[in-house]
């Protein structure tokens, strides 16, 4: 049996002019689901659960475009 690799990753919404991170997914499309559905328009992640987040998605014109 091969190695399983396992993604940390955890996806989130990004909002407010300070652009704060909310965790809402373990998958993109989850967190796209989700902002989509409580109209945010910022997807992003935390490599490996860490502190760090980034800006993924952005919706323009009612599509996601990645960054």
């Amino acid at each position: 049996m091969g190695d399983i690799m396992e993604s940390n990753n955890s996806y989130g919404v990004v909002y407010g002019t300070d652009n704060i991170y909310t965790d809402v997914s373990k998958t993109l499309k989850g967190a796209k689901r989700y902002a989509t559905n409580h109209s945010f328009d910022k997807v992003g992640i935390r490599y490996n659960s860490g502190y760090v987040c980034k800006v993924v998605a952005i919706k323009i014109n009612n599509k996601w475009k990645g960054i």
